[in-house]
């Protein structure tokens, strides 16, 4: 008898930025020029506008490249005091932050999984708004309805944020700006064109196509093996060393 596969995990801190710190962090972000109007998804139009420092993950083929972000480039050191405190905390290494403003009540995130391989952590700034994570497959049985609070983190595990979609509806009450931080770390694989696809497309894949995309995912997989291994045996330092080096392109 096959054991249960226990639900994918998850863990929300509600209060992981303190008041003080949670406000100067939404007014720096008021502050901020290059937000750009996006969807990451191929038919519903942008309710929210990012920004991106670090590496940014290409999108589906089908959206429209009017509404596709590009990386502001380096992460701002006014950033970095968070993306440390998030290193130490889960002992990882982000390479990446995407920052979505919603403008207001009406502003949604549809229904989907994430691509990156390891940790994913979302800092709320501002309104709080509700997120559904649901089970994938057949049922798509409910998992959590969070109140995502100003100062909060909700962070989904390596492996484990494949296994479940996650979603923002509208609010039933007017509200304010909201500012999510998702950290991440995005792989050169991730990167490249047609990297991410749907899953009807995945299914017109040929052989050839298959085999490319095995060999994208054991890249990928490997880059992020190297680049954590190495920071947590010796830190930035050898995270530099290793991203110059690129041991995972001798594959």
């Amino acid at each position: 008898m096959k054991k249960p596969i226990p639900d994918p995990k998850f863990e929300y801190i509600r209060d992981f930025v303190l008041s003080d710190e949670a406000a100067d962090l939404f007014a720096r972000l008021e502050q901020v020029d290059g937000f750009h109007l996006e969807t990451g998804s191929c038919d519903l139009k942008p309710s929210h506008a990012t920004v991106q420092w670090g590496p940014r993950q290409s999108y589906l083929d089908c959206v429209p490249k009017a509404y596709r972000a590009k990386s502001s480039g380096d992460v701002p050191e006014w950033l970095m005091p968070l993306k440390r405190r998030l290193e130490i905390e889960y002992n990882c290494y982000f390479d990446s932050i995407q920052v979505n403003k919603h403008f207001n009540e009406n502003a949604i995130v549809d229904s989907h999984s994430d691509s990156p391989p390891g940790h994913i952590c979302m800092v709320s700034l501002g309104a709080e708004r509700n997120f559904r994570m649901a089970l994938r497959g057949p049922s798509y049985r409910t998992l959590a309805n969070i109140p995502l609070a100003n100062g909060s983190l909700l962070t989904f595990f390596p492996n484990d944020q494949w296994r479940h979609t996650h979603a923002m509806p509208r609010s039933k009450t007017p509200c304010g700006a909201r500012y999510a931080l998702v950290f991440r770390y995005i792989t050169d694989a991730l990167v490249r064109e047609g990297a991410i696809k749907t899953t009807v497309a995945f299914r017109l894949l040929d052989k050839q196509g298959k085999m490319e995309r095995k060999q994208r995912n054991i890249e990928r997989n490997a880059e992020y093996n190297a680049v954590q291994a190495a920071y947590r045996n010796s830190g930035y330092a050898a995270v530099e060393e290793c991203l110059r080096l690129k041991p995972w392109r001798q594959l």
